[in-house]
């Protein structure tokens, strides 16, 4: 894991912000709490009804901070995709356990709501 200056590399507008970015030895060592996060969600989404509304959108998806090798910019990567749902509301609804779980284990992360479809 590796700390980013956002300030020095996006300007002023991030003064005094720093953000953890994961690279591929670290998303290859929480994979197993991935996959646990992963379960999480897909049991909320059935203990819902398995419904799906809302706006239809793809790529529905828990996302992390993520540098990659030899790049100076982090970017937005998908650790749990969402169940297999249309409707980004019914994904949003089902989200909390996976999303509580991991950040009890310490993990940056945050839902992302997709693209319209």
């Amino acid at each position: 894991m590796k700390m980013i200056d956002y300030e020095k590399l996006f300007g002023a507008r991030w003064e005094g912000k720093e953000k953890l970015a994961y690279q591929d030895k670290d998303i290859n060592k929480l994979r197993p709490l991935f996959n646990k996060a992963d379960e999480l969600w897909y049991d909320e989404w059935v203990k819902q009804g398995e419904k799906s509304y809302g706006t239809c959108c793809t790529g529905k998806a828990i996302t992390v901070n993520y540098l990659p090798p030899r790049c100076k910019y982090p970017r937005d990567y998908k650790i749990v995709h969402s169940p297999p749902c249309q409707g980004n509301q019914s994904a949003y609804d089902s989200v909390k356990p996976a999303l509580d779980f991991l950040k009890k284990k310490g993990i940056e992360c945050s839902y992302y709501d997709g693209r319209m479809d």
